[in-house]
């Protein structure tokens, strides 16, 4: 008597940054947003898939942004952005 096992593989689709449109494997970052908590409306919900390269440039960019932020600002320590999103 001989028994037979299966096995189950579920595919996924592929998964490409939506700014370079490059196929990503296995290791990608995912900006996501919901500020439609109140009410149903789908257009304050976002989720953008980034390959390495893209993360990397938006993270750039949102360092950038929150050194202009704080140009005049006596108090802030530039230093800390070197580890901005850094856990």
């Amino acid at each position: 008597m001989s028994s037979h096992n299966t096995l189950q593989i579920e595919e996924i689709g592929c998964i490409r940054c939506d700014i370079c449109d490059q196929s990503i494997q296995s290791n990608y970052g995912v900006l996501k947003a919901d500020w439609s908590s109140n009410t149903n409306d789908k257009k304050d919900k976002y989720e953008v898939h980034l390959c390495k390269s893209c993360f990397l440039g938006t993270l750039s960019y949102l360092r950038n942004q929150k050194k202009l932020n704080h140009l005049f600002d006596e108090n802030f320590d530039f230093n800390q952005l070197d580890n901005l999103g850094l856990s």
